[in-house]
């Protein structure tokens, strides 16, 4: 069931160990990324995009950030990201992970301009088929 490749770095941003393993699971089970990395953390991986504008090799071409976090929300990554250079953010596809279908959250989310989706949580494979069929 492995397709392409079609991104060549994808980076997730999730505090739940489960939910790291079912998406690094997908990732390699539909082969939709060449390199995963995980971070934990909005700062660390905040820190890891920091470095990839010095390396854009290393830049990742999507980015898999869960907004629903218990103690800090991913609408502060959102606003860190925001200010990124423009150049880097139109490079990197931001993807919304998110277990609630509140109305009013969605639209937060959407008043973004560097967000280009929002999938469900957990991350299943049906719905990095449906991604990946927006890039083909």
């Amino acid at each position: 069931m492995p397709m392409t490749e079609i991104y060549k770095h994808v980076l997730i941003v999730d505090d739940s160990e489960p939910d790291q393993l079912i998406a690094r699971k997908i990732m390699q089970i539909t082969g939709l990324a060449k390199d995963v990395c995980i971070k934990s953390t909005y700062q660390s991986a905040l820190e890891y995009l920091k470095n990839a504008r010095k390396h854009p090799e290393d830049q990742p071409d999507v980015i898999f950030l869960d907004i629903n976090r218990p103690a800090v929300d991913g609408f502060s990554f959102l606003h860190a990201y925001e200010d990124m250079p423009e150049d880097f953010k139109h490079k990197c596809r931001l993807v919304i992970l998110s277990n609630t279908t509140n109305r009013h959250n969605t639209e937060d989310i959407y008043s973004y301009e560097c967000v280009s989706s929002i999938l469900p949580k957990p991350l299943t494979i049906y719905a990095v088929l449906r991604l990946s069929e927006q890039v083909a």
